[in-house]
């Protein structure tokens, strides 16, 4: 069962009956007086009037802490939530570091909680301190807090009352669908689209549709191998890769080579501390081959005549071989650069928290203080294991540190941002973070949420506090490793036990202060981008609602009307003209005696031609022919009408015979002829009648419709 199906749901008795039985539970309890029940009881009224229940799902004793001391009550999960036993001890402690951390002139030795390890008069505080606004809030906060067990009962009184506000550890726990347009979330929808390594690869490659911005400048190239053309694509970019760093080093190396290198050196000579010499024979291919791809990639390889000769598997396996000889030997991590101490390497990424707190439009906020987190071992290209390439506390709390480690890392291998700053002013570049890594920084959040804006589910009023990790280049320039929903609060060091706390405070701040006040203080965050947005149209009090049903001209209308009707004759005509032809055919081609079918009148001969006016007609309706149609009618009087009254008088004498005597000399299947042959042309008279009136309306209709355009 979902976290939210579980705090949404209403069970029990209820809202006044549920505070009775808490409050008579509560009388047995020797550490509440009546007055505590009062103050609980009014305190939850007022809560649940200004909407300011939260439920908080994990180890967050200082969101609660916060939380509790601007008026919010807390709604307890069930048990089966596994969430751990708070302590109010700790959460005073926590705060009280943190009070002492903002009182404090930033120096860490003074604390001692952490080793010292720079010399240097500039404090490490940041440059926004506490005011004395803060420092009183922070003191109710702790005074509020009591250890007595009054939140707890104020927790039962609100059992069935909805969260408005819910933090949980994970974005899982949410139920997106159920959520109420008043309800506050600490995640959003989605986020799996850049929180993931492989939602970055595949949402980054958008990115120059959304930012001007190059995605390969600050993201590492990154490719799926699942994917059969994407595996050969880094196939090929690593071969090229491991060309432009043999040629890198070569340049590096031009004045220090030694002459008359013609073998390709191996792994195990020269001297330590020497770099191997390289092989004019390796650099000629390694050029060769940066040559061939800029070539591609200004397309002059598609008006050769003669393709380029392409290195195979063996020469590929030869030629990477021989440059890791070489690579290994001279790779050197980043910051170690200035003091060329390879032994004391140590490989160090930052952990830059940001905060969203809209999707639409998008706004982003910066938090002005990070931390760094170093390995425990030195850097190496000949080692992979996880103690010398992956930085997580998690991680790095497994192992310890080498020996001779370097002076300035303390012992839980934490830095502040501050220290980090003062350790670049020592070797010369004082200027690097704030010209270089932090505006870096700032533009990789801000492109990756673009490219990913229209695929997170957006929920007004909610929030999301992300964790992106960096690593710098020798330039100094940021390159992101991956972003975290949820980054971890938990203090794992003297840096991070009052810098956490600080976080959460602030995003409090932001997140409920500031959309109530937008002049309070948001702490260390920043606020870094805000998208436009976009202009309504004013309402003017008026219905702008149109109703409307289509129109047919009126010729349009009759036009279809009388074509349809001419149509049914026509077809009736068919029927007629085709019996007619039948008994012709039956009557000269003897297949059935005469006395049986009679042979036809002499009438009938010519009004077989009668076909030929229902064709004309049938021909004039696609474009509305006028000339057709004219045809139609002239024909229909010569070759239709014309017959039948002459078939008429030719039959008269044989019908008045009939009439007379009773006697009739043809048959057709034992019926007189001359009967049925009268009851055809009176069918068939009218039916020619009624073809030429509406023959006529619909040639009126069209005349009447190409003067009206004539007019127009």
């Amino acid at each position: 069962m979902r976290f939210f199906r579980a705090v949404d749901t209403v069970s029990g008795p209820p809202s006044s009956v549920r505070q009775r039985q808490a409050a008579r539970r509560a009388c047995h309890d020797p550490c509440l007086d009546p007055e505590q029940l009062k103050r609980a009881r009014l305190h939850v009224e007022r809560a649940i009037k200004e909407k300011k229940i939260f439920v908080v799902q994990g180890p967050y004793p200082i969101i609660r802490s916060l939380l509790w001391a601007r008026g919010w009550v807390e709604k307890k999960l069930p048990r089966t939530s596994r969430r751990p036993e708070q302590h109010p001890g700790t959460q005073k402690k926590q705060l009280q570091e943190e009070e002492d951390d903002e009182g404090s002139d930033g120096d860490d030795s003074e604390q001692g909680e952490a080793v010292p390890f720079l010399e240097s008069s500039e404090p490490l505080c940041p440059p926004w301190p506490p005011d004395e606004e803060e420092d009183e809030e922070e003191g109710e906060e702790q005074r509020d807090e009591e250890p007595d067990g009054i939140h707890e009962l104020m927790s039962q009184l609100v059992q069935d009352q909805m969260p408005y506000f819910i933090w949980t550890n994970h974005c899982g726990a949410v139920d997106y669908q159920r959520l109420q347009q008043d309800q506050v979330v600490n995640h959003y929808a989605g986020v799996k689209a850049f929180t993931t390594k492989e939602g970055l690869c595949l949402n980054l490659r958008n990115l120059p549709w959304y930012n001007q911005a190059d995605p390969d400048s600050f993201f590492p190239r990154c490719y799926r191998l699942g994917s059969a053309d994407e595996r050969q694509a880094f196939i090929e970019d690593f071969r090229l890769t491991a060309a432009r760093s043999l040629l890198k080093v070569a340049l590096e190396r031009a004045e220090d080579a030694p002459a008359g290198m013609e073998q390709p050196p191996k792994c195990d000579e020269g001297p330590a501390g020497q770099h191997p010499p390289l092989a004019p024979q390796l650099v000629e291919e390694a050029l060769q081959l940066c040559k061939q791809h800029l070539g591609t990639l200004g397309h002059q390889d598609i008006d050769r005549n003669t393709p380029s000769p392409r290195m195979t598997g063996t020469d590929w396996d030869r030629f990477l071989r021989e440059c890791y000889c070489v690579l290994r030997e001279g790779a050197v991590p980043v910051l170690s650069g200035a003091q060329r101490e390879q032994s004391q390497a140590l490989l160090l990424d930052i952990r830059q928290w940001f905060l969203v707190t809209n999707w639409t439009p998008l706004t982003v906020w910066f938090y002005r203080e990070s931390y760094l987190r170093f390995c425990s071992r030195p850097f190496s290209l000949r080692q992979l294991d996880a103690a010398r390439h992956l930085c997580n506390v998690s991680i790095q709390r497994r192992f310890h540190s080498a020996r001779g480690r370097h002076p300035q890392l303390p012992p839980d291998r934490i830095w502040s941002c501050w220290q980090f700053q003062a350790y670049l002013a020592q070797v010369g570049q004082a200027g690097a973070w704030q010209q270089v890594m932090e505006p870096g920084m700032k533009a990789a959040v801000v492109g990756v949420l673009c490219s990913v804006q229209s695929l997170v589910g957006p929920h007004k009023g909610s929030f999301e506090l992300y964790g992106a990790d960096f690593v710098f280049g020798e330039d100094c320039q940021p390159w992101l490793l991956e972003i975290n929903a949820s980054p971890t609060m938990a203090p794992s060091s003297a840096v991070t036990r009052s810098l956490c706390a600080r976080v959460q405070r602030d995003t409090l701040r932001v997140v409920i202060d500031h959309r109530d006040d937008p002049t309070c203080p948001t702490g260390a965050f920043e606020l870094i981008y805000k998208e436009a947005a976009v202009p309504q149209p004013r309402f003017s009090g008026l219905k702008l609602m149109v109703k409307g049903f289509s129109l047919t001209a009126p010729c349009f209308l009759s036009s279809v009307t009388l074509k349809s009707e001419i149509k049914k004759l026509i077809y009736t005509h068919v029927g007629i003209w085709l019996l007619l032809l039948a008994q012709m055919c039956v009557g000269h081609f003897k297949l059935l005696p005469h006395d049986q079918v009679a042979m036809p009148y002499q009438w009938e001969y010519p009004y077989l031609l009668s076909i030929l006016p229902s064709l004309l007609g049938l021909l004039s309706f696609p474009r509305n022919n006028i000339s057709y149609l004219v045809l139609s009618m002239i024909s229909t009087g010569l070759f239709s009408v014309a017959p039948l009254i002459y078939g008429a008088m030719e039959m008269f004498p044989m019908a008045q015979q009939l009439y007379r005597h009773g006697k009739a000399y043809r048959f057709i299947f034992g019926f007189s002829a001359v009967s049925i042959m009268y009851l055809v042309v009176v069918v068939a008279a009218q039916v020619h009648g009624w073809q030429l009136y509406y023959s006529k309306k619909l040639l009126d209709s069209w005349f009447t419709s190409t003067q009206e355009k004539k007019k127009k």
